[in-house]
């Protein structure tokens, strides 16, 4: 996917002697954020859980956002495919995201600027219930009366989304419709959603996104939250 298709909501820091950004997205097909170090280059991004590694990238995204707010020009962003099948690993030690600099250095990259968040989501993702799921948030309809988007489970396997509001139960919804832009993008497609508003007048002057998950924990790629007017 294009990274303009992602939630945004980059971890800025402002101290030049340490690295900054962090993970922005962690979703049970990929993790993405960005990362920088005013001494050295930063090169690769790992995924290890213990001393397996699963997962291994290189920094060759361009970030327009950070170069707007920090002037971090260059491919600082990175996009972390996570392997549908991998064999079952022990969850002795917490899952991490190290970013590698070009002396081989090594540094944490946190979600949200939390260690402990950071394990429990990247745990989660890779839980057998949510591995290899895909999927987008595409917001309103054009005529602001549905929440669309799409999704499916791993081997091109039909799923369902959760919708979410905060102080409101969740809504799950299934991801079962054609729409041929899907096809014409080499997605399945029928793994679309259209949620009408009509059923949850509730959500009038709230934010929602979408999530793989019932708890919320695990966004769907979007634009940012949507507002409902």
């Amino acid at each position: 996917m294009k990274w303009s298709q992602h939630v945004v909501h980059a971890n800025f820091q402002s101290n030049p002697n340490v690295i900054q950004g962090g993970i922005d997205i962690i979703a049970p097909s990929f993790i993405a954020g960005w990362a920088h170090n005013s001494q050295y280059k930063l090169e690769k991004i790992l995924y290890f859980m213990g001393p397996n590694l699963i997962a291994v990238d290189r920094f060759r995204i361009y970030r327009p956002d950070v170069e707007r707010d920090l002037g971090l020009g260059g491919l600082v962003g990175f996009e972390l495919a996570i392997p549908v099948d991998f064999p079952i690993i022990s969850m002795t030690h917490p899952p991490r995201i190290l970013a590698v600099d070009e002396g081989q250095r090594t540094y944490n990259l946190h979600y949200r600027s939390n260690q402990s968040i950071t394990s429990e989501t990247l745990a989660k993702a890779i839980n057998p219930s949510f591995r290899g799921m895909n999927g987008h948030f595409d917001g309103l309809s054009a005529d602001g009366n549905d929440l669309t988007g799409w999704a499916y489970q791993r081997h091109r396997q039909a799923c369902s989304i959760w919708l979410q509001c905060e102080g409101l139960s969740a809504r799950r919804v299934p991801c079962e419709l054609y729409r041929q832009d899907l096809l014409d993008a080499g997605i399945p497609p029928h793994c679309g959603f259209c949620f009408s508003l009509h059923e949850w007048p509730e959500v009038r002057g709230r934010q929602v996104y979408a999530s793989f998950d019932r708890e919320g924990d695990l966004p769907l790629p979007s634009l940012g939250l949507v507002q409902i007017d």
